[in-house]
């Protein structure tokens, strides 16, 4: 029996658990104005050397005697004098304080894999790679069991294609909320 599938399977339930294991994390990093703009000031160079890793310029940010770095809070909730400084909010993933959980997301994700998978095996080339050039069933009995699992699925292909198809743009459709900050994954435990 071939577990690439199996593994498949438990590498994608995996992925899914890690991602709901994480949670973002807000920063407000506020400096001066001429410190933003200057091409010399602290703030620029810890920018410029940590482009993209937002851990390392915030552990940066803490050499920087101009800078501030407030956590668990954006601009728009802390108080500044916005005339002579400048505020940008930064965010992070960490997996600090978080339990593992599986939310609704995970199950829209999953079940979406499950269609895709069906679709997959019920296609008519599976089908033929599993039983297709075979003489005498009697002699490869667990590959004659296997074609004629795979050809009760291949009488509903097309059903799995749309099906998928939808479940495809639905799972889509709701990442892109989640992502957007529209709502919330809601949690089934933690």
């Amino acid at each position: 029996m071939n577990l690439r599938p199996v593994s498949l399977a438990v590498v994608v339930v995996l992925a899914l658990a890690l991602q709901a294991c994480t949670k973002t994390v807000y920063y407000a990093v506020l400096a001066p104005h001429e410190a933003m703009e200057d091409q010399h000031s602290c703030f620029r160079q810890c920018q410029m050397l940590h482009a993209g890793k937002t851990k390392e310029f915030l552990l940066c940010l803490d050499t920087c005697p101009d800078a501030r770095v407030e956590r668990d809070t954006q601009c728009n909730q802390v108080q500044f004098d916005r005339e002579s400084y400048g505020c940008t909010t930064m965010q992070n993933k960490t997996f600090d304080g978080v339990s593992f959980g599986i939310g609704i997301g995970s199950l829209i994700i999953l079940i979406n894999v499950i269609l895709l998978w069906a679709y997959t095996l019920s296609c008519h080339s599976c089908r033929h790679i599993t039983g297709g050039r075979l003489k005498h069933f009697s002699k490869h009995p667990v590959r004659y069991w296997t074609w004629t699992q795979i050809s009760k699925l291949n009488k509903h292909h097309m059903a799995f294609a749309w099906i998928s198809l939808a479940t495809l743009m639905l799972s889509d459709l709701y990442i892109m909320l989640v992502a957007s900050g529209a709502f919330s994954d809601p949690r089934i435990f933690n």
